[in-house]
């Protein structure tokens, strides 16, 4: 009893006003949920923004491998399509003596086919 008459004295010195302290300690309690939840969502939010950013730089790192895969292979292909061009020229380099042998040939063989021809128109018109 002595050591609740001395806890009442000296709440009397102090003036503390045990409803307003268990007001304000609800209020504490209150806003310190509030704060609580509010982490909560708050670290939920970064969790899913560092998801967010993992898809992400896996989806460029993806991406910049296709990228480096099709340089590769347009790469690859140019320099085929220089060696068939190179392989094409060379072929029809040494086919060019043929050719024109083989067109002054037909060109001799028109000319010796018209002659005939005229030859012919004119037995036919001295017959």
């Amino acid at each position: 009893k002595r050591h609740h008459q001395s806890l009442l004295q000296k709440q009397k010195e102090f003036n503390i006003d045990p409803i307003a302290l268990g007001n304000e300690a609800s209020q504490l309690e209150t806003e310190a949920s509030r704060l609580d939840e509010t982490i909560g969502q708050l670290e939920f939010k970064q969790r899913e923004a560092e998801r967010a950013r993992l898809d992400a730089s896996s989806d460029a790192s993806r991406e910049s491998e296709d990228a480096r895969v099709a340089r590769d292979h347009s790469s690859h292909l140019a320099s085929r399509l220089a060696s068939a061009e190179r392989d094409a020229k060379a072929q029809l380099a040494s086919l060019q003596p043929m050719i024109q042998e083989q067109h002054a040939g037909w060109q001799r063989l028109m000319q010796q086919q018209r002659s005939l021809d005229e030859d012919q128109r004119t037995l036919g018109n001295k017959l």
